[in-house]
């Protein structure tokens, strides 16, 4: 199918039956187009990722409705394989979140507990102004915009033995935040990057950035694996969101096919 065409899904008669369909928890009306830098795979694909996307649009991470954090910086040495980094994964949210932030330097390990409140990552240790996670990966704000700028470079939509899904994005411009980690950790401005989404489990969303030179490679990854039952919960308010866009006129039957077609992907 070309990628002009217009978008179909196999909720066409529920389509037609309340002018309205839910596709990851986001209404859309019937006949939406499909943009003209995707094939109508890929924008159904990208449409699984919007929990990963709605996360990183946020200027300060709301983590109540996620049950594990992991924020790392890592820069390999391609002619050695010695590995430098900073990690920090929080887990069980709640009005105090703990969790435990790692410094690696190649050889060594220096594990600190931490807990993250008020926006703040509060270490119970002493640590080192210049040792402090960098707050700027830990809130990476990325936009809709961002992503849907992007063309694809290669996907994967279905995994022969799991639940794995991924998108690997093409990145020419120069983004002002990518320049900003350039300078950082020290990479040439024209180096290439690469940014990657990750599917890798129900509720497990990871985003993948690479800056690659001839002599290191810097990784930067960003995940979350939400709370399922906040999901669902949400999954039920879409309908009631319907019910009351339709002003009471949407079929009950289709809206619970709805909800328990959206319940089946959580």
């Amino acid at each position: 199918m070309h990628r002009s065409d217009t978008y179909e899904t196999s909720l066409e008669t529920d389509c037609s039956a309340t002018g309205w369909i839910i596709n990851n928890g986001e209404f859309r009306a019937c006949g939406e187009k499909i943009p003209e830098n995707r094939t109508k795979e890929q924008y159904e694909l990208e449409k699984e990722f919007q929990p990963l996307f709605d996360f990183l649009a946020e200027e300060k991470k709301d983590l109540s409705n996620v049950k594990i954090y992991y924020s790392s910086v890592y820069i390999t040495d391609r002619k050695t394989k010695t590995r430098e980094g900073r990690s920090i994964r929080l887990e069980n949210p709640g009005t105090e979140i703990p969790g435990e932030y790692k410094i690696e330097d190649g050889k060594n390990v220096k594990r600190i507990p931490v807990t993250f409140q008020s926006d703040k990552i509060i270490y119970k240790n002493n640590v080192e102004e210049s040792e402090k996670y960098n707050m700027d990966i830990f809130n990476l704000q990325l936009t809709p915009k961002f992503f849907s700028s992007l063309s694809i470079s290669d996907y994967m939509a279905k995994h022969p033995e799991t639940y794995m899904k991924r998108i690997d994005y093409r990145v020419k411009d120069n983004y002002e935040f990518l320049s900003h980690l350039k300078k950082r950790y020290g990479f040439v401005e024209e180096c290439p990057t690469d940014v990657n989404v990750i599917i890798n489990g129900h509720g497990d969303y990871e985003l993948q950035i690479e800056i690659i030179d001839s002599n290191k490679i810097a990784t930067i990854t960003n995940s979350i694996v939400l709370d399922e039952s906040g999901n669902k919960n949400a999954a039920k308010s879409l309908i009631g969101q319907l019910m009351k866009a339709t002003k009471g006129q949407a079929n009950p039957q289709v809206a619970q096919k709805l909800l328990n077609e959206e319940l089946e992907k959580l």
